[in-house]
């Protein structure tokens, strides 16, 4: 099933585990969760089309690109430096902001800028 046709229930479960898959591995699992909660609980009476096409989206974008950042990380760790390039084999966008995001959280925190 293509990512943007999923139901907004589909999405918020894939956002729920993602939560829990997260929140594994920093301890901080019950205060993503709540966090998810929250967003979809926030936005639940919203009636314009259009921003719940926008709210859609920006979840199946956040999916997206934690799944990219997690297997960026899993590579790593295997060993593997095979830079993701788009269909036209350009640099993903997406992949270099997580390597400006990843080289940030390698800094000390007095050097963060």
């Amino acid at each position: 099933m293509d990512k943007l046709n999923k139901t907004t229930i589909e999405i918020y479960r894939d956002c729920l585990r993602l939560a829990k898959y997260i929140g594994s591995k920093n301890g901080q699992t019950k205060n993503i969760i709540l966090n998810v909660r929250k967003q979809f609980k926030t936005n639940m009476y919203e009636d314009d089309p259009e921003k719940i096409e926008s709210f859609r989206k920006a979840a199946v974008r956040g999916l997206s690109n934690a799944y990219l950042y997690e297997s960026m990380i899993l590579a790593k760790e295997q060993g593997q430096t095979k830079i993701p390039e788009s269909e036209d084999n350009e640099i993903d966008p997406e992949y270099e902001e997580l390597k400006r995001y990843e080289s940030q959280l390698d800094k000390p925190e007095g050097d963060k800028k």
